[in-house]
């Protein structure tokens, strides 16, 4: 009612209508009209798929940011002269700073503001993988090389029966596991002298960590890391990976001239 008296007019009713919205790459005006709002009559349709998973890194839709690997980035080296027809970006970059379109995951510094990443440990914690949410250690031993055995905290040689005292056959005894403890000669050693959690990471946990961005965001990234994984069919063999550009093979676990150890937990 204006000045007593009743104003009357007309709305387009939508109800039953079943009016449905898809989303699409422009803007769509949504019609006038009454809409049943709780009975359905007009909706924007939804789709599970809409997910951070299967849209590619760099690109949001509707607000979801893409985790998804993109697989054509340019290519990159220190000379500027190779094509994007060569391949994707070198995150290595001939030693030299990480090229812009590097792929690489969030990563969290570990320091006071966050406890060491909540792990307590100043000394040791590095950073964090966001995407994985393991938490890295700094090398160990100021980054001197080291047999897998003392990376696993491993006796070498075991004294089990049948020894012979050097691991360099398949499947003998002296190439299995057997643990330090704090009793014994030296105590432990490796990640498990650590405590607090700390382990020699996986194979593929390194791999992934190159993937995720190791090389530029792990301190001392640029050299190879003993893994925890021995080699099914060589088992005097442990595989190892290169931090700084995601190579990964396998040598003699007594091999102490090349390969230097970092924890995960």
């Amino acid at each position: 009612y204006v000045n007593g008296l009743k104003i009357t007019g007309t709305m387009s009713n939508k109800v039953g209508s079943a009016t449905i919205f898809t989303p699409s790459t422009a803007d769509q005006a949504i019609t006038l009209g009454y809409y049943g709002g709780a009975t359905g009559d007009g909706k924007v349709l939804g789709d599970t798929n809409l997910l951070a998973k299967n849209i590619g890194s760099g690109v949001s839709i509707f607000g979801v940011s893409g985790t998804l690997l993109k697989n054509l980035y340019a290519g990159s080296a220190s000379s500027g002269d190779y094509p994007k027809s060569v391949g994707g970006v070198d995150d290595y970059n001939n030693g030299g700073a990480t090229p812009v379109d590097s792929y690489t995951k969030s990563w969290t510094t570990c320091d006071v503001g966050n406890n060491s990443c909540g792990t307590g440990d100043s000394v040791n914690a590095d950073k964090k993988d966001d995407s994985t949410g393991l938490i890295w250690s700094k090398w160990l031993a100021a980054g001197a090389p080291k047999t897998w055995f003392w990376a696993n905290n491993a006796k070498y040689p075991n004294g089990l029966s049948g020894d012979d005292g050097i691991c360099d056959t398949h499947n003998e005894v002296a190439c299995k596991v057997v643990k330090l403890t704090d009793v014994d000669p030296g105590g432990k050693t490796g990640c498990d002298a650590l405590g607090g959690g700390w382990r020699l990471p996986y194979q593929k946990e390194l791999m992934l960590a190159y993937v995720d961005g190791s090389w530029s965001n792990l301190s001392s990234a640029g050299y190879n890391y003993w893994s925890a994984t021995t080699v099914s069919y060589y088992t005097q063999y442990a595989w190892f990976t290169a931090l700084y550009n995601g190579f990964t093979n396998y040598n003699n676990k007594t091999l102490g001239a090349s390969y230097k150890v970092r924890c995960v937990r």
